[in-house]
């Protein structure tokens, strides 16, 4: 009788626990199941402060908040989108409505180790490095996410303090589960391990310069691709800067502009971080979001008003203003992201 006891309380925790799991999965903002994303649509809706997104348009299937932030993820279905549009732009607590976008990590093409390159000369790069070693500063690398299994960036890496490795709970109450060492807000996990090598070579490259911070790997793309929504980055930002980020650096470009994008910089820039966002790799105008306000636009080679000699990067007519910023920048380091030794 006691074993048989024994067996049901074991069935009903296995039960509990993965009903649990099932519903946590749907409670997190980005999340949607294949089948559903095909005759649905992501709106972000950016509410007044202090505004509530009650009551909901008929048509909305999921609806959340992402944590921190006056931003509402919202899937609709298809065939109403415009219609709930529509009502949500007619409030006066409502900002703006949109839907969810799309953007690429901007690949590089190589270019060669960090400190061998002439980038590294013309940045002064050792000059730089001199003015701070970067102790202390949490840079968020919001990419394709970081080589866990490299003992080079092991000690490099943020760890959440208040999060206990693999209990399956939220100790620190933030929506993420067991997000130890970052999140992987393309595949929905918290492992935002680089199966595309790109946001390890960003990462490289801000460690070469500043050898004692610490990196918070936000993996954004799905899979090993270099694409995104621009729901995710949003929440990317948020999460960021709940943990502390005093600089969040975007390698990435947004095809469009996106107001909920601009609204998680802004709060950005408020709570006192640095944004560094990339211009574009296709030889086309300065991109969004580096040719907004309040980022610093980084490129390779570029002066202001001036002429690209590679045929590579974007240009365009950004003139700074009191809260921009102009940077000359970096070259890949795939020879410092190679350098340590895989495994532990």
């Amino acid at each position: 009788m006691g074993n048989e006891m024994e067996s049901l309380l074991r069935i009903r925790m296995k039960g509990r626990v993965l009903g649990i799991l099932f519903i946590t999965a749907f409670a997190v903002c980005g999340y949607v199941l294949p089948c559903m994303a095909q005759d649905t649509v992501e709106l972000l809706v950016v509410l007044e402060q202090g505004a509530s997104i009650e009551p909901l348009p008929q048509g909305v299937i999921t609806s959340c908040r992402i944590p921190g932030s006056p931003v509402i993820r919202m899937r609709v279905s298809k065939d109403r989108v415009e219609e709930i549009m529509r009502e949500l732009k007619a409030r006066k607590d409502v900002r703006s409505v949109e839907r969810s976008g799309t953007g690429r990590i901007e690949n590089n093409p190589d270019v060669g180790g960090l400190k061998d390159s002439e980038w590294y000369e013309e940045i002064e790069g050792e000059d730089i490095s001199k003015l701070s070693s970067g102790a202390g500063v949490l840079v968020a690398v919001i990419d394709t996410g970081i080589d866990l299994e490299n003992t080079i960036f092991e000690p490099c890496v943020f760890v959440n303090p208040a999060e206990i490795p693999g209990d399956l709970i939220d100790n620190d109450g933030n929506g993420y589960i067991d997000d130890r060492r970052g999140w992987d807000f393309g595949d929905n996990d918290n492992e935002p391990r680089d199966e595309n090598g790109h946001g390890t070579e960003v990462s490289s490259i801000i460690l070469g310069l500043a050898p004692e911070c610490r990196i918070l790997p936000l993996k954004i793309n799905p899979d090993g691709g270099d694409t995104f929504t621009t729901g995710d980055l949003v929440e990317c930002i948020y999460y960021a800067l709940s943990l502390g980020a005093r600089v969040i650096n975007l390698s990435l470009t947004v095809d469009q502009n996106s107001e909920a994008v601009s609204e998680a910089i802004r709060a950005a820039y408020g709570a006192g971080s640095l944004v560094v966002a990339a211009a574009g790799n296709d030889s086309g105008d300065v991109a969004f979001p580096a040719k907004g306000k309040r980022r610093v636009e980084v490129e390779i080679g570029l002066e202001p008003g001036g002429n690209h000699g590679d045929g590579i990067n974007n240009r365009g007519q950004v003139k700074p203003d009191e809260d921009d910023y102009w940077k000359d920048l970096l070259s890949i380091s795939e020879e410092y992201a190679q350098g340590g030794q895989k495994g532990r």
